[in-house]
């Protein structure tokens, strides 16, 4: 941890990461995991995101965020998600010009100037409502029937049951 932990980079892996450097060999090849490392090169492509820019911390971290979690992770969720329930879903805060006019405001842009923003404001009963996401199933799904029993699951799998969902899933990708 103290090899990563010294720089934004490294911190933003310990953080984000499902499987840690050390951790990979549990649930892959030895081999497999030391070429995937050679040619992902973790570290420097979180650093190259970061750029040569000098940036506030708050900064590196929304760049990071935007450019790696967001964009490899979130969208793609939403993405699958969406299309599993027959839905189109838009995701205006990834728009680049709503974006800078929101920044442009400094501090001053809330949800009601989003609701504003188009030609078309958006109803208040839209505006007033509560915030209502949507999961993905897959912490139900390992806990069912589609993995098999638990004692199959325990004598297959290295990840324990109690890690979170999305370390579990990833290890029984891997062994499948």
């Amino acid at each position: 941890m103290v090899e990563y932990g010294g720089s934004y980079a490294g911190a933003y892996l310990l953080q984000r990461g499902l499987f840690m450097p050390w951790e990979l060999g549990d649930v892959l090849e030895r081999e497999v995991v030391d070429l995937g490392l050679r040619r992902l090169s973790p570290l420097r492509r979180v650093g190259q995101e970061l750029g040569s820019h000098t940036l506030s911390p708050h900064a590196r971290i929304a760049t990071l965020e935007a450019s790696l979690y967001m964009r490899n992770q979130l969208l793609r969720d939403t993405d699958w998600a969406s299309m599993a329930h027959g839905l189109e879903v838009r995701v205006p805060l990834v728009d680049s010009v709503l974006l800078g006019r929101i920044a442009a405001m400094r501090g001053q842009a809330t949800k009601t100037h989003l609701a504003h923003a188009p030609s078309t404001p958006l109803p208040a009963r839209v505006v007033s409502r509560a915030k209502t996401g949507f999961a993905t199933p897959i912490a139900h799904w390992l806990q069912g029937e589609l993995l098999g029993t638990r004692r199959q699951m325990a004598r297959r799998h290295k990840v324990p049951r109690t890690a979170h969902w999305s370390r579990q899933w990833a290890e029984r990708l891997a062994v499948a």
